[in-house]
């Protein structure tokens, strides 16, 4: 199932008045993307290949 897909599905499982905050995507080069998070001081991101496979757990895809 594509990234797409598999995030509208997650997005309609999450409720408005849910606790979890459901990110949007950030298109873009991930090291930029990673350069903005670091300069506002948050504590990181959680990125995914947009053509990648879904496979449970970690990967050593880079």
């Amino acid at each position: 199932m594509a990234l797409e897909d598999r995030r509208e599905i997650l997005a309609g499982l999450i409720g408005s008045d849910s606790r979890i905050q459901f990110s949007e995507t950030m298109p873009g080069e991930a090291n930029a993307i990673y350069h903005l998070i670091d300069a506002a001081g948050l504590e990181g991101m959680v990125s995914k290949r947009r053509d990648s496979k879904y496979r449970s757990g970690p990967t050593t895809n880079g």
